[in-house]
């Protein structure tokens, strides 16, 4: 709501003081409360008033940080940030600032110095090492994805979510790394990998987890088998559909429960019934060979949630080299001709992969 206020304000403007009033009005803002800073670059990321990018690019060298961070962002996802203005961000001495520049590197289709995407990858802040580990591998990076390893081996995989750059872009490198941590995020990211031979450990997490650990080892367990257990159905009648036995051969479109158990010995009863079927050496998702449809499954799902549409974007470039863009931070109308030339890409796509064929090894 604050957003869209902000946005009919700016609409307002007319007239040739219009980037003045608009410069006033930013001033009197309060950029310090984090909800309004937020609230502003979205709006002015979104806004068509044409001296926008003028006034920001001359907050760049703000005194406040925080107005040097709204132009950091504003800029950086409009696609009107420079990369030398990126490499200055990224040493800043406001980590506000920092983690606008990171965001800004997923956004940035020019070459950034070499340096900078060093220094928000090995950033101490997690989001800001997040972003940054997320858009080096989108960008094909190999260093991020050795930096994800190098911090999951060494029980950090939490930190800017190496974990997952790990188990949507590595190879079997990833496989016992994956396993350094019980951190909700090096959880799922087991899911996101889809090593069956990651299941009896999650399994053993409903065991003896705590309440933040359950749901992801139970959510990972839902993307490796696809067995959508739920407490009301604890053991679901397979005769009569076939097509929902796991780890059959042939893709299925995978569903989402609404709330799975967290029931250990169900669980584990699942498991016992069914693992002679899956096939260590293959690479499993929703209880199906992983293949190319289920992340384009993943970013067009009307349930999905920003975080896992992102992963599977990123899945997309690692696995299999498509290199279109996804910006989910844009309006849903802007994001559809995004998502049908991914899947364009997709279709062009070279398919004959091994499991965890990674573009990003070295």
């Amino acid at each position: 709501e604050l957003t869209l206020a902000i946005l009919f304000v700016i609409g307002s403007l007319r007239g040739d003081d219009s980037l003045g009033e608009l410069a006033r009005l930013l001033r009197v803002i309060d950029l310090e409360r984090a909800p309004m800073l937020v609230a502003v670059s979205d709006a002015l990321s979104l806004a068509p008033h044409p001296g926008i990018a003028k006034l920001l690019t001359a907050w760049l060298e703000a005194p406040l940080g925080a107005q040097r961070a709204l132009a950091i962002e504003v800029l950086g996802r409009t696609r009107q940030l420079q990369s030398a203005a990126l490499a200055r961000a990224s040493e800043d001495d406001d980590v506000r600032s920092q983690r606008a520049a990171a965001r800004a590197l997923r956004h940035c289709e020019v070459p950034v110095e070499a340096a900078a995407v060093q220094r928000l990858m090995q950033h101490d802040d997690h989001a800001t090492a997040r972003h940054a580990l997320h858009a080096a591998a989108l960008r094909g990076e190999a260093r991020a994805l050795a930096h994800a390893y190098e911090l999951t081996e060494q029980g950090r995989g939490a930190h800017g979510d190496a974990a997952i750059v790990c188990a949507v872009a590595g190879g079997t490198r990833a496989r016992n790394a994956l396993s350094k941590s019980d951190a909700p995020t090096c959880l799922s990211a087991r899911g996101w990998y889809g090593d069956v031979t990651h299941v009896p450990e999650l399994v053993s997490v409903l065991d003896s987890g705590d309440d933040a650990q359950k749901p992801a080892a139970a959510e990972a367990l839902q993307r490796i088998t696809g067995a959508a257990l739920t407490d009301a159905e604890p053991e679901p009648d397979l005769t009569g559909a076939p097509k929902h036995v796991p780890f059959l051969p042939n893709y299925r479109e995978p569903s989402r429960p609404s709330e799975l158990t967290l029931d250990a010995q169900v669980w584990r009863s699942y498991w016992l019934r069914n693992e002679a079927r899956a096939q260590p050496e293959r690479r499993y998702r929703h209880g199906r060979p992983f293949v190319i449809a289920h992340d384009l499954w993943e970013i067009t799902d009307a349930r999905a949630v920003r975080c896992d549409r992102e992963r599977a974007h990123l899945e997309l470039r690692a696995r299999f080299g498509v290199t279109g863009r996804l910006d989910t931070h844009a309006f849903v109308l802007a994001q559809w001709p995004q998502v049908r030339a991914l899947a364009e890409l997709a279709a062009r796509a070279n398919l004959a992969h091994t499991p965890w064929q990674s573009m990003l090894e070295r």
